[in-house]
């Protein structure tokens, strides 16, 4: 048997053993796992901020679903903040 021991199959293993799948398999239409089933989530190389070192798209959605009432408190104050002026 012959095995791919070039730095596209090495990112490949290291997503699918941390995300239970890989970017080829996503293009693919393979993605048959919820995110639930994962330990880690792939993200999209636009969304990351360099500025936070964070995923901004995955940072928000996860604010959203788990303290959506503190992130709604945060937005009436940053809405009162930016109608001041300086």
């Amino acid at each position: 048997m012959v095995s791919k021991t070039n730095e596209q199959a090495l990112e490949a293993a290291i997503e699918r053993s941390l995300a239970g799948i890989c970017s080829e398999e996503i293009k693919a239409g393979m993605n048959d796992f919820t995110p639930e089933q994962r330990h880690f989530l792939i993200g999209n190389p636009k969304d990351f901020d360099k500025q936070y070192a964070l995923d901004s798209h995955k940072f928000w959605a996860f604010l959203e679903t788990t303290q959506s009432d503190e992130l709604a408190k945060l937005k009436k104050v940053a809405q009162v903040i930016g109608k001041r002026k300086y």
